[in-house]
């Protein structure tokens, strides 16, 4: 049951709700909509696999490390490129620069302004 769940995890777990697609075909807040769908039924999948692993007298058969680190990376993803970049302007352009050591003076500008 954990590796069917895990497809479904796997399926959401590189998504990104900045990039739109190539084509417009479809609405952009229609495929914003659909990205955040599929985030979240990867991470219900993550939750629905951590409810297994810690119900009570279950065999350590069933706990699998590579299921633990899809969950953890996963959960990375998404916080350090869908949350974290929705809450705090220093995470949206600390991408296209190389990061830490701008992070401090953005900082201080961000809370300036």
């Amino acid at each position: 049951l954990i590796k069917v769940v895990e497809k479904l995890v796997m399926s959401g777990a590189e998504i990104s709700l900045d990039n739109l697609p190539d084509e417009t075909e479809c609405d952009p807040l229609t495929w914003r909509k659909l990205k955040k769908d599929a985030i979240l039924r990867s991470l219900d999948a993550s939750l629905v696999i951590l409810k297994i692993c810690t119900a009570p007298n279950i065999p350590k058969v069933v706990l699998l490390e590579e299921s633990f680190e899809l969950i953890i990376s996963t959960t990375n993803f998404h916080l350090e490129n869908n949350i974290y970049p929705q809450f705090d302007p220093i995470y949206k352009s600390s991408k296209k620069e190389s990061g830490i050591r701008y992070q401090k003076p953005k900082r201080k500008q961000a809370s300036h302004t």
